[in-house]
């Protein structure tokens, strides 16, 4: 009895705490809110370096299956070690990584500069076709004429090309900034080269720290779901750069064979909206239409054709053979995350809620997956009691 009342005290405790606990969250949760934004600020360089390190993973991970396999087939007596894969997978991760950025720096984004300047002249060209039509139609373009006339696109391209010389000078002499940003940079590189030179022995302390703070049975169970968060956001994140990485030059190469305008900026609107399953590559595709219609409404058609033919051979061709599955998530729930992260936190909520619910979702699976199945057996050994009672009475 006594037993009991010392149970049902810690019981009542706890609920208190807990209820304690929940009021005070609610009533500071302005203070709380600053205070993980603040912490996050702090670590940003961290996380920033994590996120690389989930992003490099994947491929990553498959040059070391490909050194593996050579090394497997090699003829030679003395194979490579295994640090010696690693290594070598490591610094072919990060130069393929620097070859794509130089790709962008070097060729897309001049030629980015090129087609903006040729937006702005199109669309002073055609604006006075544009008012003459709303007029003609009886619409007010009062307000709309009044605006653009408040706006000079060659005096603001010609005022920002004239300062660029100013502008750099002040970045220069803002040191402080400059040195902070360089130093973050510097940190977030380390730390994700640390994080996946080092992959296989954190993996390792972290089986060793759970296996010292849970019980014999809980541990397994907790190491499977620290895998599953660590593998459901590498490959969300991976796989989500390399496709859009993959879309975006996809579309560089078609629309500039055949002439589209404005090639690099599409293809790089496209490359980045894509980023966001499902619908950010619609989002680019649209973008692309209303710059394509100020040349020619039937070039734009074509261009919804050309578009939707790229999106069917990456969808069903490409993507399932370079991404694979990626996490497994119906696109119903992936929708649905989309909606709540994008309510909750915006692009950013859509990025981190999609990996989060793929995770709730694989759990609650094989949970039900588990149960139905121990249902099942105890429904058989019950059916099988059964057989054999009615066998004995026969």
């Amino acid at each position: 009895m006594e037993g009991y009342n010392k149970n049902k005290f810690k019981t009542a405790l706890l609920f208190a705490t807990a209820v304690i606990l929940i009021y005070a969250v609610i009533m500071n949760v302005n203070s709380l809110v600053g205070f993980v934004l603040t912490v996050i600020s702090l670590l940003s360089p961290l996380l920033s370096g994590v996120l690389l390190a989930l992003i490099l993973g994947t491929p990553m991970r498959k040059l070391e299956q490909l050194f593996e396999f050579l090394n497997r087939k090699s003829k030679f007596k003395k194979k490579l070690p295994e640090k010696a894969i690693i290594l070598l997978s490591l610094i072919l991760t990060y130069l393929l990584a620097i070859v794509a950025i130089g790709f962008v720096i070097g060729i897309l984004i001049p030629a980015v500069v090129d087609s903006v300047k040729e937006i702005i002249a199109t669309v002073n060209k055609i604006y006075p076709r544009i008012v003459t039509f709303l007029k003609d139609n009886g619409f007010d373009t009062e307000e709309l004429e009044a605006l653009i006339k408040n706006i000079n696109f060659d005096t603001i391209w010609a005022t920002l090309t004239a300062n660029m010389g100013t502008i750099f000078d002040t970045l220069i002499h803002s040191v402080n900034g400059i040195i902070t940003l360089l130093a973050n940079l510097v940190t977030t590189v380390i730390f994700s080269i640390y994080l996946l030179a080092n992959k296989r022995l954190l993996r390792s302390q972290s089986r060793r720290v759970i296996s010292a703070y849970f019980s014999e049975t809980k541990a397994p169970k907790v190491q499977y779901v620290t895998d599953l968060i660590v593998t459901t956001f590498s490959k969300f994140f991976s796989g989500q750069c390399l496709e859009a990485i993959i879309l975006g030059l996809i579309f560089f190469i078609v629309l500039s064979v055949t002439g589209f305008p404005y090639a690099p900026v599409i293809s790089l609107i496209i490359g980045i909206t894509a980023f966001i399953p499902y619908v950010g590559a619609f989002i680019g595709c649209a973008v692309g239409v209303l710059l394509i219609l100020m040349h020619s409404p039937m070039r734009a058609l074509i261009f919804v054709a050309v578009f939707l033919i790229i999106q069917q051979l990456e969808n069903n061709l490409i993507y399932p053979r370079v991404v694979g599955t990626s996490i497994g998530l119906p696109a119903m729930w992936t929708f649905a995350a989309l909606i709540v992260g994008g309510a909750v936190y915006g692009v950013v909520g859509m990025l981190v809620f999609i990996p989060v619910t793929s995770i709730i979702y694989t759990l609650i699976k094989n949970d039900v997956s588990a149960r139905l199945r121990i249902k099942k057996a105890k429904k058989e050994s019950e059916q099988a009691q059964e057989d054999s009672s009615d066998s004995e009475e026969a």
